[in-house]
């Protein structure tokens, strides 16, 4: 492990962007840190020796980095239940939003351990926070606000979001995201925020290809451009990838049906 005597034992949250990877990395000897590949360059990012920013003391755990060429966003950890999404932007370390940061649009600061899974671009940040009573997605893009909160009208209804799972995926300004709009035993949908407009992609009960839909899920690479993958769980426990065009949800391509249509279990392979 870079700057110790340790060696690696185990890893998780890759992210790569034009070659670059970061990943979260766990030392034999308790070592814990964010890490780089630029190139050939292995080189550690933030770790258990790296004061937090506008925090106390040092960092004590990461999760969730993503990377956007060489700059690098995740979600740090630190004593007395600090925590916070922070970014490494042109090599300086900063706080996109913690425990001390006042939810925009809504009222009091986001809660400790209220973050999840980062996305990042060129123009920012995007990420689902909490606060009291309140959930969104938010990003950093021309400051920090909701993309959408417990308050934002859904698109073509007249009530608002309900709750919003942790995943997201960033590309340039526009965020991919799912949400329900009534209590968890209710249908999640996948929405596009693009141009600042939000596009219901498609969700559960729908109709797609004669089946009907019940589950679906984005990865945090999931939105290019203004095309989207993500995965489908249908009726009869098929399963399949699909790419939408933005903001033309009607057209569908079909991408691997044949290959991922095996009969798997909801709770194993879908969230």
């Amino acid at each position: 492990m870079p700057g110790t005597s340790d060696t690696f034992y185990a890893f998780s949250g890759t992210s790569i962007s034009n070659a670059n990877v970061a990943f979260t990395g766990y030392g034999a000897g308790g070592q814990h840190g964010v890490y780089t590949v630029f190139g050939d360059a292995l080189s550690v990012l933030v770790d258990l020796n790296t004061s937090i920013p506008g925090g106390a003391g040092d960092f004590t755990g990461f999760v969730w980095p993503a990377i956007s060429n060489q700059d690098v966003a995740f979600v740090g950890l630190g004593t007395g239940g600090q925590s916070g999404v922070y970014a490494s932007v042109g090599g300086v370390l900063g706080v996109v939003a913690d425990e001390n940061t006042p939810i925009p649009g809504g009222s009091g600061n986001f809660v400790t351990l209220g973050f999840s899974q980062p996305a990042m671009s060129d123009a920012g940040v995007a990420f689902y926070g909490s606060g009291s009573g309140q959930y969104g997605i938010y990003s950093s893009v021309g400051g920090l606000h909701p993309v959408a909160d417990t308050d934002t009208q859904v698109p073509g209804e007249d009530g608002t979001f309900f709750d919003f799972a942790f995943t997201t995926s960033m590309f340039d300004e526009d965020v991919a995201f799912m949400a329900w709009t009534e209590p968890f035993d209710a249908t999640k949908d996948i929405y596009v925020s693009l141009d600042g407009e939000l596009i219901r992609v498609i969700g559960e009960g729908d109709i797609l290809d004669g089946l009907t839909v019940a589950n679906v899920l984005i990865a945090r690479e999931a939105l290019d451009g203004d095309q989207l993958a993500f995965n489908v769980r249908f009726s009869d426990d098929s399963h399949a990838i699909y790419l939408a065009t933005i903001p033309e949800p009607a057209s569908l391509a079909l991408l691997g049906l044949a290959a991922l249509a095996l009969r798997r279990t909801k709770g194993r392979y879908m969230r």
